[in-house]
């Protein structure tokens, strides 16, 4: 916006003031410049880059939760679901399929610690718990 000086003294007042603010800026920004250029920095800077892009690939956040204890309930589907299919008998197939829908459904009760995700070992415990009861169910059945 104008700033109208009614006199001449006012006006080279501003401008004096503008300069030196102007200089300021100037010299900041000559010492920003001055530090870009040291190899050091510019390191920490591209290291910094290249962490934020390979951090953000989907498959490396997997592995990032996964290392944390913390495993997502469709990860747990897919590797079971595999693992089922590559057994070479049906009856095996078939076990481990079981046991992966058993699974599902123990970690599906069970509340998620993050949106999405499921504590390991809480879920690694839970599963053991339902496998035992089932099992003792099925010795119930047959004994008597």
């Amino acid at each position: 916006m104008a700033n109208r000086h009614l006199d001449l003294k006012s006006f080279r007042t501003e401008k004096a003031r503008i300069r030196i603010e102007r200089d300021r800026s100037l010299m900041r920004v000559g010492e920003h410049w001055d530090l870009l250029r040291t190899p050091e920095t510019r390191g920490i800077l591209l290291r910094d880059a290249v962490g934020d892009v390979i951090g953000s690939w989907k498959p490396v956040k997997v592995i990032r939760e996964v290392m944390n204890g913390h495993v997502s309930g469709a990860l747990l589907s897919t590797v079971g679901s595999l693992y089922a299919a590559s057994r070479p008998t049906w009856a095996k197939r078939a076990l481990f399929g079981g046991i992966n829908w058993a699974m599902g459904k123990v970690l599906g009760e069970q509340g998620a610690s993050v949106e999405g995700t499921v504590d390991l070992r809480s879920s690694i415990h839970a599963t053991a718990r339902s496998i035992g009861s089932a099992l003792r169910r099925r010795r119930e059945r047959h004994s008597a």
